[in-house]
């Protein structure tokens, strides 16, 4: 492909991936025959026999996207990054995301980086050899589609700064979540400080010393569903297995004096409709001497209302969203 069309290219991409389906003339209006047998081979393109948004095409071949594009950016995120004013676009997994590989964006990506955007600037780390407000290494675990390592590197490598930029770490076992990152941290002109890396939560960076900020999106949906969407399963204890397990192996490998910012979901009980058992754990391993919690609080009291039909929620009135900011003392 011409270096020139690519970015006509890329908004054909934008067109066509905001559609549920299309017929083979309007997709020939949008896209050369070579770039279409590009598509289909790469994926991204597939043949669909859903002609309930097209009913004038009847007949006719249909294909859908696999992919569907967003500006993460809204006006209702009032808090700009320090860096680069546009507003990136990402690519994600188009609906339903019911595929096992799935890569998930929506309404926990956005408040995700609202929660970053405002903990941010509070953070001061000790241990950084350059200034105090930036972290010698940051890592997002389970980051999906790359939106939380994106929003670090664009956060803290300010294109203005003659500091060395801080490397960024995305880790997930995903590996269509981690080649979407890769193309999103392209488009958002920061993939030279991203490195995306497939990896068992935090396996990939055990060896690492310098880790002075780990960032976290976990899933947190409890689902007896073998197959499901990795994007969504927190394991056991209601959803709460895998973000706790996240806490613990994230404390080993962050440096003394460094940061740790989880936003997940947290099951509520019927019966105790004031319990919050992440906060509970927390507020426990700060009595261990090691961990500090510097901030918690409830970011969304109720969200994901359809997932209590799901058996594991029998007794869940629930789900609330929450933000937590621990730091590791030295």
């Amino acid at each position: 492909m011409e270096s020139g069309s690519i970015e006509v290219c890329h908004l054909y991409l934008c067109c066509l991936c905001s559609l549920t389906v299309i017929c083979r003339e309007s997709l020939s209006s949008l896209l050369s025959p070579e770039l279409q047998q590009r598509l289909l081979q790469a994926g991204v393109l597939e043949s669909s026999d859903d002609a309930s948004e097209t009913p004038e095409s009847s007949g006719a071949a249909l294909f859908r996207s696999t992919l569907r594009v967003s500006n993460l950016y809204l006006p209702t995120l009032a808090r700009p990054l320090q860096s680069q004013s546009h507003s990136p676009l990402y690519f994600h997994s188009s609906y339903p995301t019911t595929a096992a590989d799935s890569v998930f964006f929506g309404p926990d990506t956005y408040l995700f980086l609202d929660f970053m955007s405002v903990e941010l600037p509070k953070l001061a780390f000790q241990g950084a050899s350059a200034a105090a407000t930036r972290p010698r290494c940051a890592v997002d675990v389970c980051c999906g589609s790359g939106a939380g390592a994106i929003h670090l590197a664009r956060y803290y490598n300010n294109d203005a700064s003659n500091l060395t930029p801080v490397p960024v770490v995305g880790l997930d076992m995903n590996d269509a979540a981690l080649d979407l990152a890769h193309v999103n941290s392209t488009l958002a002109n920061c993939a030279s400080s991203i490195t995306f890396t497939s990896s068992d939560l935090f396996a990939a960076v055990a060896h690492r010393s310098n880790i002075d900020l780990i960032v976290t999106n976990p899933p947190y949906i409890a689902t007896s569903a073998q197959d499901g969407p990795k994007y969504s399963d927190g394991g056991g204890q209601q959803g709460l297995g895998l973000p706790l397990r996240i806490v613990k192996e994230g404390l080993d490998v962050l440096a003394p004096g460094g940061y740790f910012l989880m936003y997940t979901g947290v099951a509520v009980a019927y019966n105790q409709p004031g319990r919050d058992a992440l906060l509970e754990h927390l507020r426990e391993l700060e009595t261990q001497g090691n961990v500090e919690l510097v901030g918690y609080r409830v970011l969304m009291p109720d969200m994901f209302g359809e997932e209590l039909s799901n058996e594991a929620y029998e007794d869940i009135g629930r789900i609330q969203l929450v933000g937590a900011v621990l730091r590791k003392l030295e």
